[in-house]
């Protein structure tokens, strides 16, 4: 579940009748009404209807004969999702053992989750730009020594681009900050779009970006990288509903 955004998401769905859902909005079902209380249920059935019914939930998919949900949670009580398993016939029936296992089990898996989360946000803190989302100069200086030693082995060519957005100043000055950082991440993400999965773009801090070509197969193609994001995208810029037409210098160095 995303509290910020009140959508769920079925990271892991298998069943033989119904497709995986798309992510949505928390709405009135089963799944929701697990996450929303913090606590398990088990239906049957029997209860099945009943429950339904009193509290109007909606369902969606194929109705089940034996539904038990069981939420995610961390130590401080907050719940982060829930587990859920259906059966569709009356001779596979979950009970209250179950349950007890499934809430004894939810507890190891939300703490794995909330590891694995973490790590990835202090990877992320360690290794990218916080605003952009691009990589940082370590994780740039990373890539371009892999690159390096690639381009030796296979005797291959790499660019490296360092570019530096002219007069950004007069943005932050009659715009504001916050004019000039959306400014930023527009333009990261212009830089993204044109070039190659295979390509690396960071920011290098302040309004300085660099771009890292592996395996480039002539300094044309570079150049003509360069006169797009010069003379196309940086010219064609919209923020806060005008029309900026941004300058950049580029510098560009080859290896070996």
């Amino acid at each position: 579940v995303d509290w910020s955004n009140n959508t769920i998401d079925f990271s892991y769905y298998v069943d033989s009748r119904d497709k995986k859902p798309k992510t949505r909005k928390l709405m009135s079902g089963l799944t929701e009404h697990v996450i929303n209380t913090g606590k398990s249920l088990l239906l049957n059935d029997k209860s099945y209807d009943k429950f339904i019914k009193k509290n109007n939930i909606k369902i969606r998919g194929t109705k089940c004969k034996n539904w038990l949900g069981v939420p995610l949670k961390l130590t401080n009580g907050k719940t982060i999702g829930m587990i859920c398993v259906q059966s569709y016939q009356n001779d596979n029936k979950f009970n209250s053992a179950d349950q007890k296992t499934f809430d004894l089990i939810s507890n190891q898996i939300a703490m794995a989750i909330k590891r694995k989360r973490d790590d990835i946000f202090i990877h992320q803190q360690a290794h990218y730009d916080q605003l952009t989302g691009l990589t940082n100069k370590a994780l740039f200086y990373d890539r371009l020594e892999h690159s390096i030693l690639q381009a030796e082995r296979q005797d291959e060519v790499i660019a490296v681009l360092f570019i530096d957005i002219d007069d950004f100043k007069i943005i932050n000055d009659t715009m504001g900050h916050t004019a000039g950082d959306q400014l930023l991440i527009i333009i990261a993400n212009l830089i993204k779009s044109t070039v190659r999965k295979s390509d690396t773009v960071s920011r290098w801090g302040g309004d300085e970006f660099s771009i890292l070509l592996p395996a480039i197969k002539s300094i044309d193609g570079v150049k003509k990288l360069c006169e797009r994001l010069l003379y196309d995208k940086f010219n064609n810029i919209i923020l806060n509903d005008k029309k900026l037409c941004i300058t950049a210098s580029i510098g560009i160095s080859l290896y070996p």
